[in-house]
């Protein structure tokens, strides 16, 4: 007989566990198993795997339980679909979802800032550059010195 566990033919070492096999291959199988190691470390997990599985023993069920179970039943089905959604999904990725969209909403109704628009200038030679106003550089400045003073460790004001 081939070794199961080397033909990877878990069948015939379930079935055998399981007590399926018939007498004739019961037998030699089990002649198989008294020189080989692996098969019978995997016949004996499995036989342990089903002793516990014979001793184990459901707890009762309540009086009750078939009462209380069709209660639940007739609960859920009184509850309106987007109840049953949020209960589900959760509130959370709700919540983000409407932040999300609102954000995108807010971005694409809100109004674009009014300026005067001025046509970049041009060089004798015909070559465009782009005027640079002083409020933009100003702007600019101040939130330079903004980010500096936030990255800037809190220490106490040294004395100049």
């Amino acid at each position: 007989m081939r070794c199961p566990t080397q033909d990877r033919n878990a069948e015939l070492l379930l079935d055998y566990t399981a007590r399926k096999l018939s007498a004739e291959v019961t037998a030699i199988f089990e002649q198989h198993m008294s020189q080989c190691a692996d098969c019978s470390r995997f016949v004996s997990a499995r036989q342990q795997v089903w002793q516990t599985l014979d001793s184990w023993e459901a707890m009762p069920v309540s009086a009750d339980f078939d009462a209380r179970l069709y209660q639940r039943i007739e609960a859920d089905r009184k509850r309106s679909w987007w109840q049953r959604v949020f209960e589900q999904v959760g509130w959370k990725p709700a919540i983000a979802g409407a932040v999300a969209t609102l954000a995108v909403a807010v971005s694409l109704l809100a109004p674009m800032p009014s300026g005067e628009v001025r046509p970049p200038a041009r060089t004798e030679v015909g070559v465009r550059t782009d005027s640079v106003e002083t409020e933009q550089i100003e702007r600019t400045l101040e939130d330079m010195e903004m980010l500096r003073q936030l990255s800037a460790p809190n220490s106490a004001p040294s004395a100049l």
